[in-house]
């Protein structure tokens, strides 16, 4: 069982022949992991593994920018603690 978020970034990669796919708001985030939490109960999972801290040229990140700050890291820490 796994969460596939929608983004793919990588022009820290490959600049101006890079391909953008989505984008994943932190809200977005959000209702994903409310559905992968939700998951992990019904199988009785222990265990959420995040792919990526800072995995940039790919998209895939928790660390805070500058667009949306530390939104991130409180979605995942609002969602774990209301779980």
């Amino acid at each position: 069982m796994h969460l596939k978020l929608k983004t793919v970034i990588n022009s820290p990669r490959y600049n101006n022949k890079a391909n953008v796919f989505s984008f994943v708001t932190p809200e977005e985030f959000s209702i994903y992991l409310k559905q992968i939490l939700s998951k992990m109960d019904e199988f009785d999972a222990e265990y959420l593994f995040i792919n990526a801290w800072n995995e940039w040229a790919e998209g895939a990140y928790l660390e805070p920018d500058t667009k949306f700050k530390f939104d991130y890291l409180r979605v995942l820490l609002n969602s774990i603690e209301n779980e």
